[in-house]
């Protein structure tokens, strides 16, 4: 309807950008604050980080605090602070595609832009959309949004 598109026209586009540190997410965030919300004045993101205070091991640019630090960096580069905000979130129990399914629910988002696949590549678990040229496959928490998505509408 009408009212819905005037709503998103008047109030801008709210975007959410999970980030984990990986090029993959990097570029997604990169591709929001340089691109899309150069355009669009009125639009706002929020950074979503999900971390393992475990996994001691990950490379520097993927730990909690430097990602905190190279995130706030980009976006006080490119927009206003009014424009947007970080969330880091522990995971514990719950898997990293919950967390952001919780933060859409909780704050809906016209978008979420995130990268393909993180750190640690592809994964097994895929679905296929469409088929011929137009088709692609969606693995790892894309498949997992997308999937539990389907219950925000």
């Amino acid at each position: 309807p009408w009212s819905v598109v005037e709503s998103i026209l008047t109030k801008g586009i709210r975007i959410l950008a999970p980030v984990d540190g990986s090029e993959n997410s990097m570029t997604a965030l990169a591709y929001v604050t340089e691109g899309l919300m150069k355009v669009d004045k009125q639009s706002s993101v929020e950074v979503l980080h999900v971390f393992d205070e475990g996994k001691t091991y990950l490379p520097r640019q993927c730990q909690k605090a430097p990602l905190m630090s190279n995130c706030e960096a980009l976006l006080t580069s490119s927009v206003p602070a009014s424009r947007y905000s970080l969330e880091w979130r522990e995971k514990k129990e719950d898997s990293t595609w919950h967390h952001i399914c919780s933060v859409v629910s909780e704050r809906p988002a016209n978008y979420i832009c995130m990268g393909w696949y993180g750190l640690k590549g592809k994964k097994e678990e895929q679905i296929e959309l469409g088929s011929g040229k137009g088709s692609c496959k969606l693995s790892s928490n894309v498949f997992h949004v997308i999937n539990q998505g389907k219950s925000f509408g």
